[in-house]
């Protein structure tokens, strides 16, 4: 899992195939950043710490792209997000043994085979949607999910407020913040009267 581009493309947990569009560089493995706190979430013998990260300036940079290239960030359908999505779906239906079946299987195949895996439990529905949620944004990083769960679970009261260091400023976007929705086509708004975003 040390290799520079650790996974083959279209290996055996794709489902659908795409890449994401590098038009702007601001998120190409090669430039961005990964969250310290969120690398510090990884356990020493999760081999997701190995097959998604190298050094990089003091920092960690992604390299666990599915599209066997550091610089192309994949963005099709893959196995674990399927299991992540059941797992959650599951875990909101209060039927939480299942959904920690689901998490378990899916975080086992990510385990060093040297060492035990030490299975999770939730001691109720809320407990097991927050270790998923938990597990997903470690799982699905650098795939253009991060935004939309942060949509939707904002509207659900998570209170998630991305938040950056930049030049010594803290620039924070609140959960309630206008700048989650994108303005309307003005030929809208003109065509229908609706309100602009």
């Amino acid at each position: 899992m040390n290799a520079a581009v650790p996974f083959k493309k279209f290996n055996k947990e794709t489902i659908f195939y795409s890449e994401m569009d590098q038009g702007f560089a601001l998120h190409m493995p090669s430039t961005a950043k990964i969250d310290t706190l969120l690398y510090s979430k990884y356990n020493s013998y999760d081999l997701r710490k190995t097959a998604y990260f190298k050094a990089n300036s003091g920092y960690q940079q992604f390299k666990g792209s599915y599209s066997a290239n550091a610089n192309i960030l994949f963005s099709g359908i893959a196995v674990d997000e399927l299991y992540l999505i059941r797992a959650e779906c599951l875990a909101r239906l209060n039927r939480v043994s299942e959904a920690m079946d689901d998490l378990n299987t899916l975080l086992k195949s990510r385990w060093k085979n040297s060492v035990t895996y030490p299975m999770m439990v939730a001691s109720d529905a809320k407990d097991a949607i927050d270790k998923i949620l938990s597990e997903r944004r470690k799982e699905l990083l650098m795939r253009g999910l991060r935004w939309i769960d942060i949509k939707r679970l904002n509207k659900d009261g998570f209170n998630i407020i991305p938040t950056r260091l930049i030049n010594k400023v803290i620039i924070q976007l609140k959960s309630d913040d206008r700048f989650y929705a994108l303005p309307l086509p003005e030929d809208i708004i003109e065509q229908t009267g609706m309100e602009q975003n």
